[in-house]
């Protein structure tokens, strides 16, 4: 086969023999397939314009004129050749051209796509995640509902006893949110997911709240439920991550961080009313998921801890309460009956997986999309203690599958969207590298080495999933999604990713642990000294 040697010249173009440092597993998977392309154009017969090309880019290596840059083994090929060659073979099986935005977001890890959805956050300015919520609800399950808060108010104190080992994993979602309840010491108590009411659950999914409150505008009066006149009130959680708690809400003079605080009063009335009622068990903890990027972020965990201290204050009023209780209980929080422990939402994630008898020894990375936001996140586990303490390296984009199909509704492409999640993974693959080399490069045969963890509702959508599908590829290790306890009593109908979060949050804060930013380098213990970096 005549010029063998120009199309070798291509594959250490795409496939360098040193791992790339700066490589994300999206970016391996797209190399493997221009190997594959390059290969097939070298088992055919070329152009005479193609063969003319690397004929030019022999000669000029053996007259050495073809340089190799400092940062990665890559030769400086003109842009007429990899035209021809593309034209020649198609992309991925197309036998197309592909158009310029595909190549640049082959070519740089994703982040033209990821600046294009960067500069559509317009898209978002309403941005309502799909909690699917009915619009209206029978007479019987507003009566259940109001039972259940009204216990919760009137036998708070009795409810709760720090002693007691009983703790609820809380996870407050875009779209919905979930809860469990768990009782570790208490083998006759197993734990389970908390009910929702059929009629109300959001898509029908069992045990899914919809994050959604209501506003009566005769008495300032909030609700859980709708009824007539009543005004709903949705996408707080994805104002809370923003840090836009003061943006109004479409309710007249309401503040996204007020609706928050009303419908975490209210629900997390509802849940330990439930719980209390119905066995009298005693509640001692609620442990919070939270973004991620909030450890990070001092204003982004102080306004979610301000929300969720402020909703607990307001338990005893649960059952009355005002647009001014609530404004009250912000600017002055009252009494904390019950406590509460803030944990990064891949904590769950973590400890559901640890906990499984599957897991993997050695580097890990998290992938959470939910309805608003993709959560990446980089661990190591280690044989002897089996819990990561820090994460090397995290990040959080408003990437959920809602939000990319808020983008592809202002006309963005899943194409696009997929890009841009591929850009947020390199971005943590980069900083990952910096703490793990080893750990993450490319193993022998040129894929990745490390466990993938899958989680989130949004896993399911169809373009999430084929995105994955394409990623999994260059991978070694079947992508792995963390199976619930199998004590959990809960719904089967209910997907176990939409509960996985809350499960691996309902224990004791001791044994939970919190997930840290930053890992400390691998050179070192992780994080040595137990420093705290959510600290201020």
């Amino acid at each position: 086969m005549k010029n063998r040697g120009g199309f070798e010249i291509l594959k250490q173009l795409f496939a360098p023999s040193q791992p790339d440092r700066n490589a994300s597993p999206a970016q391996t998977a797209s190399r493997v397939v221009q190997i594959e392309d390059f290969e097939q154009a070298a088992a055919a017969k070329p152009s005479s314009r193609v063969e003319a090309e690397l004929t030019k880019v022999q000669k000029k290596l053996k007259r050495g004129k073809a340089k190799k840059s400092k940062a990665q083994t890559k030769l400086k090929l003109p842009p007429e050749l990899v035209k021809s060659v593309y034209s020649e073979i198609g992309r991925e099986g197309n036998s197309a051209k592909p158009s310029a935005g595909e190549s640049a977001s082959r070519m740089d890890f994703g982040e033209s796509a990821f600046a294009k959805i960067q500069g559509m956050g317009h898209a978002l300015e309403k941005f309502l995640a799909d909690h699917r919520a009915p619009d209206q609800v029978g007479c019987e399950t507003e009566l259940s509902v109001r039972r259940a808060i009204e216990f919760c108010a009137a036998n708070l104190v009795d409810l709760v006893d720090p002693e007691a080992d009983g703790y609820i994993g809380y996870d407050f979602g875009t779209s919905s949110t979930k809860a469990v309840i768990r009782w570790p010491n208490k083998p006759r108590s197993p734990a389970r997911a908390v009910p929702v009411p059929d009629e109300w659950c959001g898509g029908g999914v069992p045990h899914t709240w919809p994050s959604v409150v209501f506003l009566d505008p005769e008495n300032l009066a909030f609700h859980l439920l709708p009824s007539e006149g009543r005004i709903k009130i949705d996408g707080f959680k994805a104002a809370l991550i923003a840090n836009q708690g003061n943006r109004l809400a479409c309710a007249p003079q309401v503040t996204k961080l007020e609706a928050a605080v009303a419908f975490l009063a209210l629900h997390l009335a509802y849940v330990i009313g439930t719980v209390g009622s119905r066995k009298g068990d005693k509640i001692s903890l609620v442990n919070v998921a939270v973004p991620v990027a909030a450890l990070a972020d001092a204003p982004g965990l102080k306004i979610f801890d301000l929300a969720i201290t402020a909703a607990i204050s307001l338990l005893p009023r649960a059952d009355r309460l005002t647009l001014a209780d609530v404004r009250a209980a912000i600017a002055h929080p009252g009494e904390q009956v019950l406590e509460h422990d803030l944990h990064a939402e891949l904590s769950g994630v973590i400890a559901g997986y640890c906990r499984s008898p599957r897991r993997h020894i050695g580097s890990h990375m998290v992938i959470d999309c939910g309805s608003a936001t993709l959560d990446i996140a980089t661990f190591r586990l280690e044989a002897q203690s089996n819990w990561p303490i820090g994460l090397y390296a995290a990040e959080v984009q408003l990437l959920g599958a809602d939000s990319c199909a808020a983008y592809v509704k202002s006309g963005a492409t899943w194409d696009t969207c997929s890009g841009a999640a591929r850009y947020e993974d390199h971005l943590v693959y980069r900083r990952t590298l910096e703490h793990n080399r080893a750990g993450f490069a490319e193993t022998e045969d040129k894929k990745l080495g490390y466990q993938i963890i899958l989680a989130g509702g949004g896993i399911d959508n169809p373009a999430i999933l084929a995105m994955l599908s394409r990623w999994q590829n260059a991978f070694n290790l079947r992508f792995d999604r963390p199976q619930l306890d199998k004590a959990l009593d809960y719904d089967g109908k209910c997907p176990s990713s939409r509960l996985l979060l809350a499960d691996g949050l309902a224990y004791d804060p001791i044994n939970l642990r919190k997930v840290l930013l930053p890992l400390a380098s691998t050179e070192r213990p992780f994080n040595p000294s137990g420093h705290d970096w959510t600290a201020k």
